[in-house]
């Protein structure tokens, strides 16, 4: 059985399985376009072409996880399988968090 391990940070998620060298570095916000209004969640952030105007909304302030429907898309994003591919079923899981 794999061993995901995830490190909930207010600013960004570093996670990655055990066998794994290195983890990956996922944002932990969710962000939206001013012109578009496309939503962007936690990797995709990177995909945007007009960072300049991006609107975040993080789940942290202060320090303290606030607003929860927010880290709950972000952890959809994050377990999903085009980031770490994770199995709920066969999968144990090992989190941190501030």
């Amino acid at each position: 059985m794999a061993t995901l391990i995830l490190d909930n940070g207010s600013y960004s998620i570093k996670g990655g399985y055990s066998t794994d060298n290195s983890p990956r570095l996922i944002p932990n916000a969710i962000t939206r376009t001013k012109r578009t209004k496309r939503v962007y969640v936690g990797d995709l952030i990177d995909t945007s072409s007009d960072i300049s105007g991006l609107y975040y909304r993080s789940p942290f302030e202060r320090g303290f996880l606030t607003k929860w429907d927010c880290e709950l898309a972000v952890w959809d994003r994050v377990f999903s399988n085009s980031v770490l591919g994770c199995t709920p079923s066969s999968t144990n899981l090992v989190v941190s968090e501030p």
